[in-house]
């Protein structure tokens, strides 16, 4: 061999074993650094796999799935059978349903008598699930039964459902003129959205967002037609702070953990997943890789996780401040996410639509805080027989201060009118389109001001 070609192979040699060197040094780098941010999140690498977990006695959860299947005729899924194919028990039930939603929307709620005969056969075929979902909403802990990536999210059914049974109960109650009993399940709507909190993974954040519309709607409805009782309107007050809490929405753990497992299952491939059906609750792990895929995928999945986990960190922070301030850092945070390069793409791709989801979570804040302070002015005319001229006569007596608009960071607009009054946020758009909220053409919405209204 040629003393150039000796030369030219002892070049290549070393090349390649420095480019192998530089390599061995930013994965040393990188798995320390994935080793750091996993502990701050306080989950580990590789991640468990629960099949099952170790419930308490009493456990929230298992309570809401033992109620689901006792749920009868749920009247919003009427609608979607033909007319002719429901028993005319039920197509009255369901006529009766809808306009017994409608009066409320349109504020025509002198009347509500002939609607809540034609739904009390309804109540009372669900007395015994309505006894279970209070028995739940009683406990602290809600623990859920999964959390390895394959499995569906099993408790949002029942919890969905929950919520739109006490939802049409509390109404009824309320048109009954019983404001205890609905009272105690418009807190009890607020807890099932709650008890969510503790999953800490976004799809049942956004859940819990969509049940707390429906608490909030309740609320103000209630509201409307019978007095919220003094012994009531602390609990309910309580619950409204968890959802108005910037902390219980930046807690997004699962999600890393799933994001973790999903990685995980890739750096792995082909290998046997773990059996989930197992009946044992300790952690379980898939079989070994073989070495040349870890060796091949960790160069690219390892950086990818450490990359995502960094966006997320930094998200949850953003998040913990008032929205009016993180709007500014969620826009930078996003078109920094877009920016990266396709090497990041796994990364990438699961922070898409997170200022979204800010965003949802920062009107579902908003609804708390008018819900604290249109409850707070119902109690202030209970007392002194009129609404006051300004927001500030409810200090410190009726609310201990005045919270502002969480997308502008100044005070709610309120003003009375006639018997009542109207307190809303500018919402999303920032515009003042006088506390109206409207969708126009193809579902677009065209005016977003989150309100309260009295009368509804």
């Amino acid at each position: 061999m040629r003393r150039g070609s000796r030369i030219a192979l002892t070049t290549i040699g070393l090349l390649i074993l420095v480019l192998i060197f530089a390599v061995w040094i930013r994965q040393t780098i990188v798995s320390r650094r994935l080793e750091e941010l996993v502990a701050e999140a306080g989950l580990t690498w590789p991640p468990q796999y629960h099949t099952t977990v170790i419930f308490d006695e009493r456990n929230a959860a298992t309570i809401y799935n033992d109620a689901f299947p006792m749920i009868e005729d749920i009247p919003y899924l009427w609608p979607a059978y033909e007319a002719d194919q429901q028993p005319e028990d039920s197509r009255r039930e369901a006529a009766a349903y809808e306009s017994f939603l409608d009066k409320f929307e349109n504020n025509e709620t002198d009347n509500l008598a002939p609607e809540v005969d034609a739904l009390r056969p309804w109540l009372d075929r669900n007395e015994d699930a309505i006894a279970l979902l209070l028995e739940a909403v009683e406990i602290d802990r809600c623990r859920f039964p999964y959390d390895f990536v394959f499995e569906d999210e099993q408790h949002l059914s029942p919890m969905r459902d929950a919520a739109r049974i006490l939802r049409l109960a509390a109404l009824i109650s309320a048109a009954d003129g019983d404001a205890p009993r609905a009272s105690e399940l418009s807190w009890a709507l607020l807890r099932v959205g709650n008890h969510l909190q503790e999953d800490t993974v976004v799809i049942s954040n956004l859940v819990r967002c969509a049940i707390f519309s429906l608490s909030y709607s309740t609320l103000n409805d209630v509201a409307s037609i019978a007095p919220i009782p003094a012994d009531w309107r602390k609990p309910i007050d309580d619950e409204l702070l968890r959802y108005s809490d910037l902390n219980s929405w930046a807690d997004l753990r699962k999600e890393k953990l799933f994001f973790l497992q999903g990685m995980h299952i890739l750096l792995a491939w082909p290998t046997e997943m773990p059996e989930t059906a197992s009946p044992s609750p300790s952690p379980v792990q898939p079989s070994p890789p073989r070495l040349r895929f870890k060796l091949l995928l960790g160069v690219w999945i390892k950086p990818n996780i450490v990359k995502h986990l960094e966006f997320m960190d930094e998200f949850e922070t953003i998040c913990r401040e008032p929205y009016w301030e993180a709007q500014p850092k969620l826009i930078r945070w996003e078109a920094e996410a877009a920016e990266l390069p396709r090497f990041y793409a796994p990364a990438s791709t699961m922070l898409e639509a997170m200022t979204r989801y800010a965003e949802r979570v920062a009107m579902t804040q908003t609804k708390a805080v008018a819900a604290r302070l249109g409850l707070a002015l119902a109690v202030y005319k209970q007392q002194t027989g009129s609404y006051p001229d300004d927001l500030a006569a409810l200090v410190p007596h009726f609310i201990g201060e005045i919270p502002l608009d969480p997308f502008t960071g100044n005070p709610f607009i309120y003003r009375t009118e006639g018997v009542g009054f109207i307190l809303y946020s500018l919402g999303p758009n920032l515009t003042d389109d006088g506390g109206i909220y409207l969708r126009g053409k193809r579902n677009q919405i065209e005016k977003d001001d989150i309100s309260w209204r009295v009368p509804r």
